[in-house]
């Protein structure tokens, strides 16, 4: 039930935040609107970084490394 309250929650935050966008953008200025967006890329960036790495730490993983295919 948490879960489900946590959600709707954050659903109408984001709902919230995107109605209301315009107005954000206007009282934080164009400086803070640009550092928001330069944070949001970094941390998309950072994410993407994650999942790349954990996706070839699981490849690297799983190949065989130094048999001969002889045995």
């Amino acid at each position: 039930m948490e879960t489900l309250a946590a959600v709707l929650l954050l659903a109408l935050l984001v709902y919230a935040l995107y109605r209301h966008s315009a107005r954000i953008a206007d009282f934080i200025g164009a400086t803070g609107t640009t550092i928001i967006v330069r944070l949001s890329a970094f941390l998309l960036f950072c994410i993407g970084i994650q999942v790349f790495w954990n996706g070839a730490a699981e490849l690297l993983g799983r190949l065989p490394f130094g048999t001969t295919g002889t045995g």
